[in-house]
């Protein structure tokens, strides 16, 4: 068993190469090779996650690939797009053999579960005790179809997938060394194991006018729908979804769960005539869709509860550089909790 870059790639990531839906050529080449069928255009996303910003350091590598994936196939679903294949650029510190041999079975295992294979990429030693994960992602869909984040128009009506908040605290119980408890467990996983909405992504081709996923908190997401679609969002906290879990725990709070992010479910806006039509949606995907808000003439973002502005947000106009903001990389200190780790 050799520790040569080599000697790892065909151990533990070629077995990942597949044979799948579109792939002419396979890794082994200098580059991957996908054909796809008339009528049918390709969506490709990119991340990179860190240890410290992403995940924990010193996490396990089941947890590393499994966040990984679920992170980056997020943005497939958030476009409506079946998933197709990944690109894998890894730097890590050391060749040790039984964190590959763990980084290798979680990935086949995900990669399965979603219909996708590993098609390519590279792997790198790192110069300073850190490791970097880089995912690229493949996917298609009907030409024409894809759901942006720009169509967001007044009249439409707000929705948002599953529960959010889930993995701002699922994070806590990873920090606080509380993942194993069972009446917790399901927090835990939300954080450790992102599921990505790819069959309700999917169903909302043709009648989300915009969509993207939660991944920076869901009120700077929904900032993100208004800005692209040149419009304002009104979102009502008290019909914004949050699991049972979450709210048992002693440190709920409403506020940290909407700006905490990472729960990776989909905020998306349809019009009136379309919203008969998510109860059947949520019922073939066992997902439930809640209304959250709506969308109005104006610009920015706008949180309500019992139809008044929050006072404790302080911000009376409500614009949306006014509202608690979800993570940004290039600011040391945000309004509002991140999930994110910060570094030490």
């Amino acid at each position: 068993m050799g520790d040569t870059e080599f000697d790892i790639i065909d151990q533990y990531l070629k077995p990942l190469c597949k044979p799948s839906k579109g792939l002419v050529l396979g890794s082994g080449d200098d580059c991957a090779v996908l054909g796809l069928p008339a009528g049918f255009e390709l969506c490709i996303s990119t991340d990179t996650l860190l240890a410290g910003v992403h995940f924990p350091r010193g996490a396990s590598a089941c947890l590393i690939a499994s966040r990984a994936v679920g992170v980056c196939v997020s943005d497939l679903a958030a476009m409506g797009a079946r998933p197709l294949g990944m690109l894998l650029a890894l730097a890590v510190p050391r060749a040790a053999h039984d964190w590959f041999a763990d980084l290798s079975s979680q990935l086949n295992k995900r990669l399965d579960d979603l219909g996708m294979s590993l098609i390519g990429g590279n792997l790198a030693r790192s110069q300073h005790d850190e490791i970097s994960v880089t995912l690229t992602v493949l996917g298609e869909l009907p030409a024409g179809s894809a759901i942006t984040r720009g169509g967001a128009k007044p009249g439409d009506e707000v929705f948002v997938s599953g529960s959010i908040g889930d993995g701002t605290f699922g994070l806590d119980l990873w920090q606080a060394g509380r993942q194993g408890e069972e009446q917790l467990a399901r927090l835990a996983s939300k954080y450790a194991s992102p599921t990505p909405r790819i069959a309700t992504g999917m169903a909302l081709r043709g009648l989300a006018n915009a969509m993207i996923d939660v991944s920076d908190g869901l009120l700077a997401d929904a900032a993100h729908l208004a800005t692209a679609g040149g419009c304002r969002i009104e979102l009502q906290l008290d019909a914004i979804p949050f699991s049972e879990e979450a709210r048992s725990l002693e440190q709920f709070d409403p506020m940290r769960a909407v700006t905490g992010g990472d729960d990776y479910e989909l905020c998306f806006t349809v019009g009136p005539e379309a919203v008969d039509q998510l109860a059947v949606i949520a019922e073939q995907t066992a997902v439930p869709l809640t209304r959250i808000g709506r969308v109005v003439e104006g610009s920015g973002l706008l949180l309500t509860r019992g139809g008044e502005t929050l006072d404790a947000i302080k911000v009376p106009g409500a614009e949306v550089d006014q509202v608690p903001q979800g993570y940004d990389h290039f600011i040391d200190h945000v309004s509002g909790r991140s999930s994110k780790i910060s570094h030490d």
